[in-house]
This record gives C-alpha cells, structure tokens and sequence, in this order.
C-alpha cells in the first residue's frame, strides 16, 4: 500500500477513548487513520485492533464489489494512483465495544463501527444500522457508496457509514435507547455538524435519531441539531424525510423513462421489499409514474396481482396481520419468486444480494431500481445488462434520503422551517438534474448507468481533492 503523504490526515488525527471495564452502559473505542501507527487500548484486544487494518479487496467483500466498480469506471477519466488510493481507503475508522445494560440487570456487549470514507467535497455524511450481519466490511461498503452518492448528487457533503451488530427485534425499546445512547458516546469526537452527520438507515428511525441528537447534545452541552439527520420533526427534522427514498427513486424512474421516449402510465411496478422504503413506493408510484404496483412482498410473504394492488387494502393488511398472508387482493408470491414476475420496472428495496448470478437470468422486469443499497451483486448486474434490462444502481436510485437529510441541514443551520411542498420540489429538482448528468455521461461514453455513475462521482470528487492540492494535477 502507498503510504500518503502526512500533511493530508493533520487534521484527521484521532484520539484514543478508552474507559475502565466494565460499567453498565460504558464503552471502549478505538479510532485509526489508516496511515497510524497503532495503539491497542487496555479495554480493546490486540486481535480487534489486527481486524481493522486497511480494506483491500477481498473476492467476497462487500467493499471489493464497490472498488471493483470504481477501477472499471477509472478507466473514463484521468485519475492518477496516487488519487485512486485516496478514494479507495477510508479516511478514519472508529471500532467501539458497547456495553448495555438489559432490563434483567445484566450486561451485553456489542460493537460499533464508524467509518468515515473521504470528505474532500464537504462533512462526511451517512447512516447507522443495526442488524445482526452487520460487519466492518458492509460498514466500509456503504461509506464507500455514499461519498459517491453525495457526489452524484452534486451535494457538499461527504462518505460514512455507522452500524451496530446486534438484533435490534431481541431488544426492549429501552435497551434499544441505551444502545443508541451508548453508541454516540463510543463516537462523538468524530461526529458533528461540521465533522460527520448520521442518520437512519437498517432497523434505526426517528426515535433513534431523536435519542442519538440528545445524547450528543447532552455531551456538548448546547444545542446541535444538524448533528444528526432524519428526526423527528418536533427535534428539527424534515417535512417529507420519510418518503424522500421513494420518492427520489421513483422520479428518477421516471426521468429515465423520458429519455428512453417511454411512458410508465399504465404499466406495472414490481416492489421488492415492504419497509420504508417500499410502503411509501406503493404509496406514491401512481402519482409520480403513473404506473400500477401488480406485486409487493416483505420477507415473509408476497402478493401479485396483474391487475394491480390497492395500496389502502394491501397497506392495512400488511399494518393489521403483520405479513401479507391471507390478503384477497392478490395471489400468495414467495419473496423469492415475486423477483421472477414480468413488470416494467422491478424496484429493490429489501436488502443487499436479491439479485445474484443464481436468479438473475429468471428477471422479467424490463427495469431494475436499486432502492436499497447493493441490491443486485456485480455479477448479477453484468448479467442483468447482458440481457437488456437497464439498471438503476444505488447510489442515483437511493438517493432522494441523502438528499432530504441535506436539506434538513440546510434548514438547521438557518434555522427554519421548510414546507412539505418545498421539500418536494426541491428534492425532484435534484433528482432531475442528477439523472440528466448521469444519462449525459452514459451517452458520451457509450456505457450503462451504473458505470456513469461512478464516474461522475469520482470526477467531482477528485476534482475537489485536486483543488484541495491533496495531488500533484491542478484542478479540472
């Protein structure tokens, strides 16, 4: 690995936090910038530490699948090595042992990650999840795709990405609260509004984030409500943060149907995925698109209908029994099979790997709409895009949430307010000119979305590394 030069991680330096072990609700963190030298902490072991060395691809990673696509789309642009290494490592990596009390008096011990991917364009920027399978890889992955992300959204904002390994469905609602808690005091030296902003992603929401900004505020002592995005609305959150994924995805559907000369109107949505995400897709996909949803499914159970689904019944069903089990609006589907039926457009908002070299020659769908992050795996991408279907990948398709937590930075700073039409308006005016950037850049190079993508991404954030003078190549 090139070691780069020092002068670009001075003010990256880190602090080591530890605490006496153990303590109900007490954490033990330890921060690296990938050119440290390391320092075990008393409370973390050497073996933790060996773990959290600098990410290189790995045939299996996450993170791999996320480079690989990166050094296909260098292949666009004059991008030197030394640039390439800068935006293939994380600037900071944060591990934290997080010790929570239970209900019952007992303690249990998770860990917590934080990493914070590259902020030439502006604060890192990026969520927190909780879920059991929760890795420091997927962490690395993620922050990885949301430094693109932002970047393709032209948004002055940077990559990160938080999580916690842990089953957020085994916890009371008050462990839950002291994990959150827990996990912003492992973190906030290397968070802030000006430093690294959270927000909800996997299995966290509103009430997490409403928890997390007290916490942090109570450390400071003084208010800082852009320190965290995706609140609840009494705390300085967003009017229209919890529709703005679907919302963006499906505008940008939308947009790209105009430039392929197609209408939706009429035609059929397949939603994979009943979270968040996908409920609000249902919710919203007549108004924007024009199109019926004909199948939906969580991960249980599945519903389709070429007639389409109602969204109030389907809706109800789902908030009422749990599952879609026994809903007479559609016939019974597996979540697995539900991706095989024939639709315009399937959109992806579950989780990552749906669509693999195993399942994605049984596609039907004309178009693919990765609402959730790395939905489809690199190989069963290629195979999608061998056989005609056109995809939407992640870091265009997702983006509307990145861009509404943008918005209520905005509106943190100046401290006001906007309307839900504001943030409407705004949000589809953004999500317009990315896709036409991203259809622009496709046409000139002669190459799908995904591939534009990422180098538009790459191309404005090199651009601001070069600006920077953290290279020797002068600005673009």
């Amino acid at each position: 690995m090139l070691m780069l030069p020092a002068l670009l991680y001075v003010r990256h330096r880190s602090t080591l936090i530890s605490t006496d072990m153990p303590r109900p609700n007490s954490h033990s963190t330890v921060t690296r910038d990938f050119d440290a030298t390391p320092i075990a902490s008393p409370a973390m072991s050497r073996d933790l530490w060996d773990e959290m060395t600098p990410a290189g691809p790995e045939p299996s990673s996450h993170l791999a699948e996320v480079l690989n696509q990166m050094h296909g789309a260098r292949s666009l642009l004059d991008v030197s090595d030394l640039e390439m290494e800068v935006l293939s490592h994380a600037r900071r990596e944060t591990t934290a042992q997080l010790i929570v009390q239970r209900d019952d008096g007992d303690h249990i011990v998770f860990v917590g990650h934080r990493v914070q991917w590259n902020d030439a364009r502006g604060p890192f920027k990026g969520g927190i999840r909780f879920h059991p399978s929760e890795t420091l890889d997927m962490t690395r992955a993620l922050a990885a795709l949301m430094m693109l992300k932002t970047a393709v959204l032209d948004l002055p904002l940077g990559g990160g990405k938080g999580g916690v390994q842990c089953d957020p469905a085994t916890l009371s609602r008050p462990e839950r609260e002291r994990l959150s808690r827990s996990y912003i005091r492992a973190m906030h030296p290397v968070l802030g509004p000006e430093l690294d902003i959270p927000a909800p992603d996997m299995n966290t929401n509103a009430e997490v984030m409403g928890w997390m900004v007290d916490e942090f505020e109570s450390i400071r002592g003084r208010h800082a409500p852009g320190t965290i995005t995706g609140k609840p609305p009494a705390l300085g959150g967003s009017r229209g943060r919890p529709e703005a994924t679907a919302l963006g995805g499906l505008s940008v559907l939308h947009r790209v149907a105009a430039h392929m000369g197609k209408s939706l109107a009429g035609n059929s949505l397949v939603i994979h995925g009943y979270g968040n995400v996908g409920s609000h897709a249902h919710r919203l996909a007549a108004d924007i698109t024009g199109a019926r949803v004909t199948g939906v499914c969580d991960s249980r159970s599945g519903l389709f209908s070429s007639e389409g689904l109602p969204y109030a019944e389907v809706s109800a069903w789902k908030q009422r029994h749990g599952s879609f089990i026994g809903c007479p609006a559609g016939s019974a589907v597996s979540p697995e099979d539900l991706l095989d039926q024939p639709a315009t457009a399937l959109l992806l908002a579950s989780m990552e790997g749906m669509i693999g070299s195993h399942n994605a020659d049984d596609v039907q769908a004309e178009m693919v709409v990765e609402l959730a992050n790395q939905p489809t795996s690199q190989e069963g991408g290629q195979r999608l895009l061998d056989r005609g279907v056109l995809v939407i990948p992640d870091i265009l398709g997702n983006a509307g949430g990145v861009t509404v937590s943008y918005f209520e930075q905005v509106q943190n700073a100046s401290w006001q307010r906007w309307s839900r039409t504001q943030v409407v308006e705004r949000l589809q005016q953004e999500m317009a000119s990315a896709t036409d950037a991203v259809a622009d850049m496709a046409d000139r190079h002669d190459t799908d979305l995904r591939t534009a993508a990422i180098a538009l991404a790459m191309e404005r954030v090199v651009e601001a590394q070069r600006s920077r003078g953290w290279s020797a190549t002068p600005p673009m």
